[in-house]
């Protein structure tokens, strides 16, 4: 376990910009190579990998309990299959830099479930956050943000699609309050990996049968390498070390990083015009983030 908060501080922004390539990655994946495809193969890329670390941590799984394992299976059922297909499909009909920011919503919403459950305060801070985060989602989905020239069927049903992968972020953040304190990250990495690959293994094959996989170049078999490689792999490998050594609820605060990556890398790897609203709308998720955790001294002594 990371001991230093620096360097979990460390380990969880660059998770999120690992995950934050996804993005325009992604959105070059998704007109190549079918969805159910590419989530499979990438899960099954990172397992193959994950397989020799966990027979060397075998001795790790003593400490997991049938509890755990139960949330475990939430976590792979919102954070494998309701976030990234979900995402797949929205990123078909949304630029890549739009789908960021509509997850910078994330954090407003791991706070309005932390006061459902665990009845936390929502206090005015957190109340301002919240309203300047969705003032940040609606802002980027507005006629000047929307880089199709008018708001298609098309359109809103790529910002639903993006939404329904929000919301399974939130869920999958929310539940790994609860996991990241005695199950050790790469555990946690692996039986998510697995239980959501046996998740989505039905319909990968099921797609399998009518897939000519001779049209498919080696762009299009690096794309699924990198998903589960750097963005699987290595990316819940950063983000469970990063989030076993904050306290409850501050690593829902780094996915404000996602957002602001997202967009940037949308720019550099696919041209996608970033424009102003663009800019201010990620001042207010990162004003809704800092806001929402910051605490004078005098409340920190």
């Amino acid at each position: 376990m990371i001991k230093n908060r620096s360097t979990a501080y460390l380990c969880l922004t660059s998770a999120m910009i690992v995950v934050s390539s996804s993005f325009p990655v992604g959105k070059m994946a998704v007109h190549r190579i079918p969805v159910f495809i590419l989530s499979g193969g990438r899960y099954a890329a990172a397992i193959l990998l994950m397989i020799p670390l966990l027979i060397y941590s075998r001795k790790a799984f003593r400490s997991v309990s049938n509890r755990d394992i139960f949330l475990l299976i939430l976590q792979a059922f919102f954070g494998v299959w309701v976030f990234n297909i979900s995402l797949f499909w929205g990123l078909k009909y949304l630029p890549a830099a739009n789908s960021g920011i509509i997850l910078g919503a994330v954090p407003a919403m791991v706070l309005l479930l932390s006061r459902l459950f665990y009845k936390e305060s929502l206090t005015a801070r957190k109340l301002i956050g919240l309203i300047l985060a969705f003032l940040a989602v609606w802002l980027v989905n507005s006629p000047d943000a929307a880089q199709t020239g008018d708001l298609s069927v098309d359109y809103w049903l790529g910002i639903l699609f993006v939404l329904v992968a929000a919301i399974g972020e939130a869920l999958f953040l929310f539940i790994s309050k609860t996991t990241s304190t005695h199950v050790s990250p790469f555990i946690s990495a692996s039986l998510i990996s697995i239980f959501g690959f046996l998740m989505i293994l039905p319909l990968t094959v099921w797609e399998s049968l009518t897939m000519d996989f001779g049209r498919l170049s080696m762009q299009d078999i690096l794309l699924m390498l990198y998903f589960g490689v750097v963005v699987t792999f290595v990316g819940y490998l950063l983000w469970f070390r990063g989030v076993s050594a904050v306290p409850a609820g501050v690593s829902a605060y780094f996915t404000s990083v996602m957002p602001v990556s997202a967009v940037f890398l949308s720019g550099i790897l696919l041209g996608e015009s970033i424009q102003m609203i663009h800019y201010v709308s990620l001042v207010l998720i990162v004003s809704a983030i800092f806001i929402s955790i910051y605490q004078p001294r005098a409340q920190q002594a």
